[in-house]
């Protein structure tokens, strides 16, 4: 009985919140995205992110952010060369082709570098030196499993 008065009263609440319009501030109005995307064309960072917010917020606009991200990185946003230098420091990890590997691990560094040059932040060359181990480690020849040693 408890859950059936329960979902009477938030029925109503639910059904009303169903159709109305996202209230948070990431999320654009036609005319404002028109305003912002005006400004970002002109490479205005603080544009780029709030475009960045808002197609992270959508659903199946993936394209967009990663187009938005690539420029916001190009400017030189410290954020944005951090997450694409942990992203790609993260796909190394998974990469079994060694070639692909150590250019992910290279465009990480870069990235890394670039990032803490713009913000200083210690948490990147935490993220540096992650990267760096893992290059070194896999510089380090390492025997092949098939090699018999009695």
């Amino acid at each position: 009985m408890k859950r059936y008065s329960l979902l009477c009263l938030l029925w109503p609440a639910l059904v009303a919140c169903q159709n109305a319009p996202p209230t948070d501030s990431v999320y654009l109005s036609a005319n404002e995205k028109a305003a912002v995307l005006a400004m970002a064309k002109t490479d205005d960072l603080a544009a780029i992110k709030r475009l960045i917010a808002h197609y992270e917020a959508g659903p199946a606009e993936a394209v967009a952010v990663e187009n938005w991200r690539a420029r916001a990185r190009k400017l030189g946003d410290p954020q944005e060369l951090y997450h694409h230098a942990a992203r790609r420091f993260a796909q190394a990890q998974d990469e079994p082709d060694p070639e692909q590997r150590a250019a992910f691990l290279a465009e990480a560094l870069a990235a890394a570098h670039k990032s803490h040059a713009g913000s200083g932040d210690p948490s990147t060359m935490l993220l540096v030196a992650q990267i760096e181990r893992a290059q070194e480690q896999d510089a380090v020849p390492r025997p092949s499993p098939d090699v018999n040693r009695s």
